[in-house]
């Protein structure tokens, strides 16, 4: 494969004259190899970009690093919220305490997770989810 010792988990390319971007995907694909996953992006930036995809690496997931990082802090994944919008999240919402679907997600997040947003990523989302379901429950307002 291309990619074969490469470092890096996660990049984009956008590939402006593609006329059939699927095709170029499919391409982008075998040159990558079974170790990566190529997949068009639609709206990487505000007012979305054409002809962009994102290559991941298979061996690098959210849900290992949440984990890697609760054991260096020292804090239970069952007391972790994720939140997540595509199907690269997946492992992490199963596997945290708490997984949110953002109200924006992807079909193929249907059903994972334990609950969804009432916002979309550039709604706020998040922090209104962490406001309406965290701090109201301890924040009293004066």
């Amino acid at each position: 494969s291309v990619l074969e010792g490469r470092k890096c988990a996660k990049s984009y390319a956008t590939v402006a004259d593609s006329e059939d971007f699927e095709s170029t995907i499919e391409e982008m694909q075998k040159a990558a190899g079974s170790d990566w996953s190529v997949r068009q992006i639609k709206k990487l930036l505000p007012g979305g970009t054409t002809n962009t995809c994102e290559v991941q690496s298979n061996r690098v997931n959210k849900a290992d690093g949440l984990k890697a990082l609760c054991d260096a802090i020292q804090i239970d994944v069952a007391n972790v919220w994720a939140f997540g919008d595509d199907s690269n999240d997946i492992r992490m919402l199963k596997e945290m305490g708490w997984g949110v679907r953002m109200k924006n997600h992807t079909p193929g997040l249907d059903g994972v997770g334990d609950d969804t947003t009432d916002f979309t990523n550039e709604e706020d989302g998040v922090a209104k989810y962490l406001e309406k379901n965290l701090l109201a429950s301890v924040v009293k307002p004066v």
